[in-house]
């Protein structure tokens, strides 16, 4: 039998006990990790007595489906397509006929000419992944019957929903059947897609969902489940967005501010029921590789300088942390009660702080732990090597650029030469960087991207970003707040929001989007002039796999392996002795001229020598008056088997044995 039309039985029949609230997490959530938002509101209730169930129907469908598929449909697409929410988008609308063909022909076939060039490429999926999507939309008008069934089994009073992304349609498709079948029943909307005035269109647009809650809702969403159980009435706090029956029900006049959330007050997330549904439904349990946590809030570096093209935070960007006594409790917790699983640290960035507390406490014990973290990429070596002891294996530094021009255009308060020591820092501690490279930012120039690509033949050694894409305009950035104002015209919703959303009229489709379209002055321009980076990034990932630079320090003498290009007469080796081994042993870290004189104890005038002539044969980097080394040291790096393999090549050829 077909995986996609298998029986949706679980393996094991469960009994559903009764709950006063049901949390729901609906296709296509991610299923490598459960939800941090529905463990934290879970633990919430329960200090409260309140019983709750949480249920990963993005589980339950992942079982229908198979979990590579599902996984082919959540992962791998630009979420911009909304191939997630157009699954579930007939069974909340109807089918209509021309609305589906278009998504067809416009979206995933490609056929578009709507959309603007070089700002949105509409590549064709196969035939066999268009039919694979096809036959999930055709299944989730069942899936959903079922899925209310079993919601409405426990015979909850209030129904909360997490929706971030790409679950907007699938949730509103079983809210409504959900208040078909129980009209008394308090549908509440939270997560990301109900931030600020996404979470108002929810409430005015689909007169099923009684309250949406926007931003944080580890304090409010308790205290509204408590006092609505209590005595059927909402508390009418700032965030929180109700249809008019509900507000007039309420005995608040006046909203006031939901409590503050205070960090270390926060429970201990509890996934039980995630792992419990992993097993019930069939799916791979090789593929949930991860556990969220969670030890701040907010970003440090926003709150002073808010990237222009970012849209994370909404609203609350202040900074806020946990003790590193109450991170490494919970850390510890965590990996206890979940052993065998990798963390992922959620955070929009490190705190500073613990560089000098929680990791040092981390790196001390007996245990190994397997993190990732977003950063900030003015990291100090000594701060790595830290995060390596710790376990922090994977880093997102938002490097972004290595346009020290471009990246002032984004606030980023960093140089191109930082981003580009951190990438070799990382490739010789053995952690992975997860980075782009972004480009169409108003105020730039042709010159800050001829740079670049002059520059990325010296890097294809280091780790190649995953894509050179245009920015997009999202919600909450500063680009979309100001977007008159930075050149940004005919804003609009992406055409995939669109048909999704055929039923509402484009300006509740405004409302509800978080991604946009928009035209620039200069897009013509930017087209021609990112080329060469594009095609520069091309050769990077092609060269990467079997490109090194490395050097071999023997005392007197450095030994230097250029493994960079792959013409068959290129010399690999170069022996820098005297101020040149010196000097590049110096720049392993930014430096200036002056600074390695005083150092060294040699001549300026000799240093800049050597600086200038390893900089003209490609092993060092300037920026204006700053040098860096690009090789990476052997010792704790060691050269992989491809290259390994061109060294000994090399050393046949000129009669060396290797």
């Amino acid at each position: 039998m077909d995986v996609l039309t298998r029986s949706a039985t679980p393996r094991t029949a469960v009994s559903p006990a009764p709950a006063d609230t049901a949390l729901i997490s609906m296709p296509f959530g991610p299923i490598s990790m459960p939800s941090i938002g529905l463990g934290l509101l879970s633990a919430g209730l329960a200090s409260k007595e309140i019983r709750s169930r949480t249920l990963y129907f993005n589980l339950k469908f992942a079982g229908r489906l198979g979990t590579e598929r599902y996984i082919r449909i959540s992962r791998y697409h630009p979420p911009y397509d909304q191939i997630g929410d157009w699954i579930f988008s007939a069974a909340l609308f109807g089918d209509d006929a021309e609305a589906t063909q278009r998504y067809i022909d416009e979206i995933l076939k490609g056929r578009t000419t709507a959309f603007r060039e070089g700002h949105y490429t509409n590549r064709p999926y196969p035939d066999e992944h268009i039919e694979m999507l096809l036959e999930a939309r055709r299944l989730a008008p069942a899936f959903l019957e079922e899925c209310a069934a079993e919601v409405l089994a426990t015979r909850p009073r209030i129904v909360g929903f997490t929706t971030t992304f790409e679950q907007n349609v699938a949730s509103l498709s079983l809210a409504r059947l959900i208040k078909e079948a129980a009209p008394e029943t308090l549908i509440v909307f939270g997560g990301a897609n109900c931030e600020g005035s996404m979470g108002q269109a929810l409430v005015r647009h689909f007169p099923f969902v009684d309250v949406a809650v926007s931003g944080e809702g580890d304090t409010a969403f308790p205290l509204l489940a408590e006092q609505f159980l209590r005595d059927g009435t909402i508390p009418l706090f700032k965030s929180v967005s109700c249809q008019d029956a509900r507000r007039r029900r309420s005995r608040q006049l006046m909203a006031q501010p939901a409590p503050p959330v205070v960090m270390d007050s926060l429970p201990f997330c509890e996934y039980d029921d995630f792992f419990e549904q992993v097993e019930r439904y069939g799916v791979d349990a090789g593929e949930v590789h991860w556990i969220p946590f969670e030890t701040s809030r907010g970003c440090w570096w926003g709150e002073k300088h808010h990237c222009t093209f970012c849209g994370l935070n909404g609203a609350v960007m202040t900074y806020r942390s946990k003790s590193d006594q109450r991170a490494f409790d919970e850390l510890l917790y965590l990996t206890d009660r979940y052993p065998n699983r990798a963390v992922q640290v959620v955070d929009n960035i490190l705190d500073n702080r613990y560089f000098k507390t929680l990791l040092p406490r981390l790196a001390e014990l007996d245990q190994e732990f397997e993190l990732f973290y977003e950063v900030k990429a003015n990291l100090k070596k000594e701060q790595l090597r830290l995060m390596k002891r710790v376990g922090i294996t994977s880093i997102q530094p938002g490097i972004e650029s290595l346009s020290t021009e471009v990246l002032a255009l984004m606030r980023k308060g960093i140089s191109g030469i930082q981003n580009v020591q951190l990438l070799k820092w990382s490739k010789e501690l053995g952690i992975d960087v997860q980075w782009n490279i972004l480009w169409g930012f108003p105020g730039e120039t042709a010159e800050g991207y001829a740079e670049t690509a002059r520059l990325i033949p010296l890097l294809v050694h280091l780790q190649p970003p995953a894509s050179v894409p245009p920015i997009r305009l999202d919600r909450f950035s500063p680009n979309f707040d100001q977007a008159e104002q930075m050149g940004f015209r005919d804003v609009a919703p992406y055409p995939a929001a669109l048909l999704t959303y055929h039923a509402l009229p484009p300006e509740a489709v405004f409302e509800l989007s978080y991604y946009f379209i928009y035209d620039q002055a200069h897009w013509d321009t930017a087209l021609g002039y990112t080329r060469p980076v594009a095609e520069q990034w091309s050769r990077w990932q092609r060269l990467h796999p079997a490109a090194d630079l490395f050097f071999v320090d023997k005392g007197s003498a450095l030994l230097l392996w250029d493994l960079r290009d792959d013409a068959p007469d290129h010399r690999p080796v170069t022996v820098l002795d005297g101020a040149r081994r010196l000097v590049y042993l110096g720049c392993d870290a930014i430096r200036t001229a002056a600074s390695l004189s005083r150092d060294l104890g040699l001549e300026e005038g000799a240093v800049q020598a050597a600086l200038d002539d390893l900089t003209s044969r490609g092993l060092m980097m300037r920026e204006g008056s700053s040098y860096l080394s690009l090789a990476i040291p052997t010792g704790v790096y060691q050269p992989n088997a491809r290259v390994l393999r061109r060294v000994e090549q090399h050393l046949q050829r000129v009669g060396v044995a290797a």
